[in-house]
């Protein structure tokens, strides 16, 4: 056998580049390799608003947020400039759905706005609230620049002579060899070979196949751009319940709506997938309803695929062809923030 790896890692994506992080830095002494199709950081990474949100569903969901959250922190303190930036942020609430907001938030303080100067903020943005709805601060929640941080956390992995990436590399299957290893089949034909694999494809899950996927789906995720410039007390504006909310991005001087995710039957034949009318016009309806401020400032935007599950919580499982094979699957638009708690659970797995 040619080339030997402790660990293979199969999508480079957010979650992949985690996995290559936490395992380069708990098992210095393993031969690992990172794998994808493409560059580092693409796919529904590249595209990722990084928005931090200390929100849970059940248990589970709010372990991987907690989880996740404590995780960044700490690497944060080891790679400076991969460090997130705390954020602003109102929430407009219908009545109804307040207590529904307030168990869902597992790492944050929650306050009703009754400050002057907050709804102020709101006024000078042009948002109008309906008779149903108040308003809350929801304190603990940050934004990072993500491409940005993923190359600083890949290039502190790649400090290890053990660790090494390989780009442009499509794995066509993976086969389970009688002693234990698993081959990996590569477009050229030359063989890898691992004693484990943590597969993290994203949308792309042709190498998962374990009989839970049946769960998962993909959906696109679209965002309009906003040639608004955001003042720095420009705070995030986030309409609970509706899927939209506004993000300034100072930085780069315009706001990014973004937009419900839609479940897509048949797969993209362009990448990205375009935006289309009908999700540009509900945008348009519900600015013009509630920030129609805005509307005269959209100008293009952006979209992506991810993979789903029915109740938007990943999953981390063995592969039923083999058991040192793991598939992180169904992140469901939550990648960035829960990526290093699953990147930690899968890796505990392999252990």
């Amino acid at each position: 056998m040619k080339y030997i790896f402790d660990l293979a890692i199969i999508g480079a994506g957010i979650v992949g580049i985690n996995v290559t992080y936490f395992a380069s830095l708990f098992r210095p002494e393993w031969k690992i390799i990172l794998l994808d199709r493409d560059s580092a950081g693409q796919g529904a990474s590249l595209y990722s608003a990084g928005l931090d949100t200390p929100l849970g569903r059940g248990l589970w969901h709010s372990y991987l947020t907690c989880r996740g959250r404590k995780l960044y922190s700490q690497y944060h303190c080891k790679i400076k400039a991969a460090s997130s930036n705390p954020l602003q942020s109102l929430w407009i609430v219908k009545k109804n759905q307040v207590n529904e907001l307030k168990t869902s938030i597992v790492d944050g303080k929650l306050s009703f706005v009754r400050n002057p100067l907050q709804l102020e903020s709101l006024k000078k943005l042009g948002v109008i609230l309906q008779k149903d709805e108040v308003v809350f601060s929801l304190e603990g929640i940050s934004c990072s620049n993500v491409s940005n941080m993923l190359r600083l956390i890949l290039e502190k992995s790649l400090t290890n002579r053990n660790c090494n990436f390989c780009a442009m590399t499509n794995v066509r299957e993976i086969i389970k060899e009688k002693n234990g290893y698993l081959k990996i089949i590569k477009e050229d034909n030359d063989p890898i070979f691992a004693r484990r694999i943590i597969s993290s494809t994203g949308a792309w899950n042709s190498l998962s196949t374990h009989s839970e996927l049946n769960q998962s789906d993909f959906k696109k995720v679209s965002a309009l751009h906003i040639n608004l410039t955001p003042s720095l007390s420009d705070p995030l504006l986030f309409f609970y319940g509706s899927g939209y909310f506004l993000l300034p991005l100072y930085s780069k001087g315009y706001w990014l709506m973004s937009l419900p995710s839609i479940k897509e039957h048949n797969f993209p034949k362009t990448l990205p997938p375009p935006i289309n009318e009908t999700e540009k016009n509900a945008a348009i309806a519900f600015l013009n309803q509630h920030a129609p401020t805005f509307v005269k400032y959209i100008y293009g935007g952006r979209a992506f695929c991810d993979s789903y599950t029915n109740d938007r919580v990943p999953l981390v499982t063995p592969n039923i062809a083999a058991a040192n094979h793991i598939d992180i699957t169904g992140c469901s638009g939550s990648g960035y923030r829960l990526a290093p708690a699953l990147a930690e659970i899968a890796l505990k797995l392999c252990f």
